[in-house]
């Protein structure tokens, strides 16, 4: 009997202490932007450029006192297109990752932060897709407008999957004449 008042206690302790949090507040961003692809121009020896369009969604968590403590990106629908002009030739690849930051310090400018990144991560045109898991240590370098802390990535803490040792040279052969 005193076991079950114990659990049913700690049932309502748990229920009561998750019905004080924030909500999270959930940010819609369409992206149809096109750019120049310094890293992959450089490793290829000719201009690339990079189309990443879709929509993409962060929701933020807070604790009890108003505090961002964990971030959830997703891309539903993102497609990322290389191309280049010079060639004729270009390739599109889903992004499905899913990115998962875990804030100290509420998120503020400076503080570290710790980021998973799961799913599919980049594509070659010629070579199956990074997948996998990714976990980096990160520093927040920005907030913006909504007030969404923005990351940095700092160092590799582990990874699981399957990821190209050289994605550049697959994506320089994928574009090249």
């Amino acid at each position: 009997m005193r076991r079950m008042a114990l659990l049913l206690s700690l049932i309502a302790l748990l229920f009561a202490s998750a019905g004080t949090a924030n909500p999270p507040s959930r940010f819609t961003f369409t992206f149809d932007d096109t750019f120049p692809s310094g890293f992959t121009s450089a490793a290829c020896g000719f201009d690339v450029f990079v189309n990443i369009k879709g929509t993409a969604v962060a929701t933020v968590f807070f604790d009890q006192s108003g505090t961002v403590i964990r971030e959830i990106d997703t891309q539903p629908n993102f497609k990322i297109t290389f191309f280049a002009p010079s060639t004729g030739k270009s390739f599109t690849f889903p992004n499905g990752g899913n990115l998962l930051t875990t804030y100290t310090n509420g998120g503020a400018v400076g503080s570290p932060a710790l980021a998973t990144v799961t799913g599919l991560l980049g594509g070659t045109g010629s070579t199956a897709p990074n997948a996998g898991k990714l976990v980096f240590n990160a520093v927040v370098i920005e907030i913006t407008p909504e007030g969404i802390p923005v990351i940095d990535f700092v160092s590799d803490v582990s990874s699981s999957g399957h990821f190209n040792d050289d994605i550049a040279a697959a994506r320089c052969a994928t574009l090249s004449a």
